[in-house]
């Protein structure tokens, strides 16, 4: 251990030394860090499309669970019309995140059948169009579900 301790009394005496050079080095850290920050994506990973979609539905606060589960069955009929749908399931009042949610919220986990002919993404832009077309009164939030998914509603 004494020998790490010796070279780096050395380094620091050597860097004492060259002090003038300690400003240029810090300069080019901080254009480099601020040129990286703008150049490299805010994510490393691809895009994930595995063929599940998880699209969470907020209802306005005043409705009723009668209300609330009509409009969601609406939801499912629009879901089950895309010919890339292979099943899908519905949850009001939970979810993912936790158990206990109001009457207004809930969600549908989608899985889309194996060899669908558009991306995962593309099949999220159609189906939220067609949701707000029929249900405007309504939060949408669709995205890809990172686990595998099985469908318990089987298509007619």
């Amino acid at each position: 251990m004494q020998k790490y301790i010796d070279k780096y009394i050395i380094f620091l005496r050597k860097s004492f030394k060259h002090a003038w050079i300690s400003l240029p080095l810090i300069i080019a850290s901080l254009a480099t860090s601020v040129y990286l920050y703008w150049h490299i994506p805010s994510t490393f990973l691809p895009q994930w499309d595995e063929g599940n979609i998880v699209v969470d539905l907020v209802m306005p606060t005043e409705i009723t669970r009668e209300e609330s589960q009509s409009e969601f069955e609406q939801i499912g009929e629009i879901i089950s019309s895309l010919k890339e749908v292979e099943g899908w399931t519905m949850r009001i009042g939970t979810g993912l995140g936790g158990l206990n949610k109001p009457i207004n919220q809930g969600d549908f986990l989608v899985t889309l059948s194996p060899h669908h002919k558009r991306t995962t993404f593309e099949v999220i832009d159609e189906l939220r169009a067609k949701i707000e077309d029929k249900i405007p009164n309504n939060i949408l939030f669709p995205s890809i579900s990172k686990q595998k998914v099985s469908p318990s509603h089987a298509m007619a």
